[in-house]
């Protein structure tokens, strides 16, 4: 049939699959980078497409810029800002944004500067290089750092860079190549640039967000259903991208980072526990792909470039002097720019130890790949060829050598750095974690022998052993990790707060998924959790304003609650809004009380596991109990000023328990085989209606 796909491109892409997941195990057990070991692969699959008949089909296949652009890089893109740590992202925004948009132009023009100096290139010419070289791509070290691990902010700082700096780059590419097209290079195309940088910037990113917040909207639609979910998400991460990108000439790349940072903040309450887990996994899987085929297609792209050019000398020179232009341009990007953040007030300092691997971690991908091919051979007049071909030529030595150098030694540069060795803080937290973990194994096998008749306690000592030998070294990592006395009583006293704050947000979770608390609130108190914990983290405990109520006082709404025995549609309109403004703070106390009570109860086993002092754990217990009792004030107080509606949301709130509880029973029997489909189905159709409108029910 005229115009189909060829049989064997089909199974050259099969080929490419099965390549990478052998290479995948392989690199796995040697413990080397796979996207670095996928480029050598690929290296050494161009080699051979010329000897295997079937991989033929290689030889013309290529990454194509609109391959890349609309097919590859959103998965890459959505899969990365759902797993983004969004609060991690808030506290480092500004060195992230610094070194993503202002050091990423600042490199390009040091580049531009050095390339134009030391090779053919003209000025024009080397800036379009230098805009497309200059974005980073860290898949090659975040797994490397995970495995090592190294800080989850040193991660935070070099994976939200990249992910911003894609979009900085894709857009400082388009605009320069605009600027050469025509030829002029002048105070007001540059002012020009910068003004249509920042909306095509910002503009996609509300796009993005745009599109996510009408996706989750949508959801209710699936009904619970993760297959349907996965298809809005797969909907939302590709359509974000070609209406930005396509259709409204913004940035394509920041509407999927808004795109996916927007499903992500909503995933919690708005997709099915199978649906979180499903999105979790297939993207995980479509970015293990989609990298897969982009490093095995580059490789195979090196070896035919080099092939091809025969490697002159000046063609070599040529990739030298772009290698040295770019490790220069990054080093005065990142040791230039972070000492100045470091003196802004309030700025968590980012050592020289970190702006170290950030330098050396500053690898290049297939995006710099992509966009170099993109170019126009007549974009530098006519006859510029060769100029289109070295910029290509630096471009793949540069991604290469990056891959394959700097890649492979980031490794020991971070041993070196001393930064693979976790602190004090985070040794406590993991022997807390196995105490806590061998503590409950323990339990269960004590229970096991007392139910099963088949074994008794004494066939079980040798791994009771076991784990008392494991619970036992964990409390010497403990102590190693206090040796300073100086820093005992700091160290104990932080994790004690750290984790009883921990506690909170899990409290809160359970709280919200049992009906007793809407989305809102839990979202609120769980933000005022994590900011607590930013205090602790830098010694401030308690932390003040923990329990900051994030709405207005509550007895400004009692004179819009006697409106309400106006007939005006102000009045009853009025009578809403305070309505739902004493929900929302009655949940919000209600919730401070309950956690403070559960933290009491909680509060002695973990001060036995991190070994706080008494007065330290006194001081804690006092504080949570000063909670309670102000939160059960206030309710008292509510209830007083408000006695018929503080009743009814008392009321709605245990039946909404109460219909949650029959729910996830039926769930759990549907599951378990101790209920029919059939009669699942009807029962749970049954509760949902009561579910929506407990009030009612």
């Amino acid at each position: 049939m005229a115009g189909d796909i060829p049989v064997g491109f089909v199974f050259s892409l099969i080929a490419l699959l099965v390549v990478a997941s052998f290479s995948s195990v392989i690199f796995k057990k040697i413990g080397f980078p796979l996207t670095i070991g996928l480029v050598l692969v690929g290296v050494g699959l161009g080699y051979s497409v010329s000897y295997i008949e079937p991989l033929g089909m290689l030889q013309n296949f290529s990454i194509t810029p609109n391959v890349l652009l609309y097919v590859l890089l959103p998965a890459l893109l959505f899969d990365a800002s759902i797993n983004m740590e969004v609060r991690l992202l808030k506290r480092n925004l500004v060195p992230v944004l610094v070194l993503a948009a202002p050091g990423l132009i600042l490199a390009t023009f040091i580049t531009a500067l050095i390339v134009s100096w030391l090779t053919p290139l003209g000025m024009l010419p080397a800036l379009v290089f230098g805009a497309l070289i200059s974005s980073t791509d860290p898949v090659a070290v975040i797994s490397l750092f995970k495995e090592l691990g190294v800080s989850r902010r040193l991660v935070m700082l070099v994976d939200g860079e990249s992910l911003f700096n894609d979009a900085t780059a894709i857009v400082a590419f388009q605009v320069v190549t605009g600027i050469v097209a025509g030829g002029v290079l002048g105070a007001m195309s540059i002012f020009k640039a910068g003004m249509s940088f920042t909306l095509v910037f910002a503009g996609g990113f509300a796009v993005g967000a745009l599109t996510g917040w009408v996706i989750v909207q949508l959801l209710s639609i699936a009904k619970g259903d993760p297959f349907i979910e996965m298809t809005f998400t797969t909907i939302a991460a590709y359509l974000s991208f070609v209406m930005a990108q396509y259709y409204m000439g913004l940035s394509g790349v920041m509407s999927v980072v808004g795109t996916g940072m927007v499903i992500a903040h909503y995933s919690i309450s708005r997709y099915s526990a199978a649906g979180r887990q499903y999105m979790k996994m297939f993207w995980s899987f479509a970015s293990f792909v989609t990298n897969s085929f982009i490093f095995l297609m580059l490789g195979i792209s090196e070896f035919h470039l080099i092939q091809d050019s025969g490697r002159h000398w000046q063609s070599l020179v040529n990739i030298l002097t772009a290698i040295v232009a770019v490790l220069i341009a990054r080093a005065i990007t990142v040791y230039g720019l972070v000492p100045l953040l470091n003196r802004l007030p309030r700025m968590h300092k980012i050592d020289v130890a970190n702006q170290t691997v950030i330098f050396w971690g500053g690898l290049r991908g297939a995006l710099p790949v992509g966009l170099a091919i993109s170019l126009t051979p007549d974009l530098f007049g006519p006859g510029s060829e060769a100029v289109r071909r070295t910029i290509i030529e630096m471009t793949f030595g540069v991604v290469i050598f990056t891959l394959l150098v700097q890649g492979t030694t980031i490794k020991k540069l971070i041993s070196m750095l001393g930064l693979d060795k976790p602190s004090s803080l985070e040794r406590t937290a993991r022997a807390y974690g196995t105490s806590v973990a061998k503590k409950s194994a323990y339990k269960a096998l004590e229970k096991l022998a007392e139910e099963w008749c088949l074994i008794t306690k004494g066939a079980l000592d040798p791994a009771l052993a076991n784990i008392d030998a494991e619970v036992n070294n964990a409390k010497k990592d403990l102590a190693e990790s206090l040796k300073d006395p100086h820093k005992q009583s700091e160290i104990k006293n932080v994790v004690l707060w750290t984790q009883v704050f921990t506690l909170s947000r899990q409290f809160a979770s359970e709280l919200y998924d049992c009906g007793f608390i809407s989305e809102k609130t839990m979202r609120n108190f769980q933000t005022n959790c994590e900011h607590a914990s930013d205090d602790i983290q830098q010694y401030i405990y308690p932390p003040p304003d923990f329990d900051k109520m994030p709405y207005p006082a509550f007895k400004a709404d009692g004179a819009g609650l006697k409106l309400t025995k106006k007939i005006h549609y102000f009045f009853r309109l009025n009578r809403k809004i305070a309505l739902h403004r004493l929900t929302l703070v009655f949940e919000w106390y209600s919730l401070v009380s309950e956690t403070a009570v559960m933290v009491d109860s909680e509060l002695g086993r973990i001060s036995h596991i991190c070994g706080a002092g008494r007065e330290d754990v006194a001081k804690c217990r006092n504080y949570f109990q000063s909670l309670f009792e102000s939160a059960r004030d206030i309710l008292l107080d509510m209830k007083s000023l408000h006695p018929e509606a503080i009743e009814a949301l008392v009321k709605k709130t245990t039946r909404k328990v109460s219909l949650v509880a029959e729910y996830r029973s039926i769930e759990q029997l549907q599951k378990t085989g101790g209920l029919s489909e059939d009669a699942a189905e009807y029962l749970l159709n049954d509760i949902t209606p009561r579910l929506d409108s407990p009030e009612k029910a």
